[in-house]
């Protein structure tokens, strides 16, 4: 069975909030996702929220203030510049910028994501996932 890119960003986007959106253990308050999305917990339950999008204006998540924002106030990856998928095929590519502990997720040309990877991890464009430093080769890890 073939799955079209959009297919599986979905499926990609899907996976990524569920297994994120547990609150058990942490006080109450809103929890960055990705650049967009984030979950609010209150007394251990999570409801996972996007940032509006109002016309010709990107608003991304603030992990300082804890809430949504114009990108000029957040600090990279998520604010004050923009991964630029314009001339780059569907998929997932690294960030540089962000010493690849980020990806940006392509689709059409334009920016349909942009996800961080956990403490101590890097994206792995092999793989298309987030692995240790010393698995995965340069510019993005220490393998050779």
């Amino acid at each position: 069975m073939e799955y079209k890119p959009a297919v599986l960003f979905l499926i990609f986007l899907c996976y990524d909030v569920s297994f994120s959106a547990d609150c058990i253990g942490l006080q109450d308050g809103n929890y960055q996702l990705n650049c967009q999305t984030y979950k609010a917990c209150i007394n251990g339950t999570a409801a996972v929220h996007n940032c509006p999008t109002p016309p010709a204006l990107e608003i991304v998540f603030n992990n300082v203030t804890r809430k949504c924002d114009i990108p000029s106030n957040v600090a990279l990856p998520c604010g004050g510049y923009h991964y630029d998928c314009s001339s780059k095929a569907d998929g997932d590519y690294a960030d540089l910028v962000t010493n690849c502990t980020s990806f940006a997720v392509c689709y059409s040309g334009k920016l349909a994501g942009y996800q961080h990877c956990a403490a101590n991890l890097v994206f792995d464009a092999a793989i298309q996932t987030c692995n240790w430093v010393g698995r995965v080769p340069p510019p993005c890890g220490t393998k050779i």
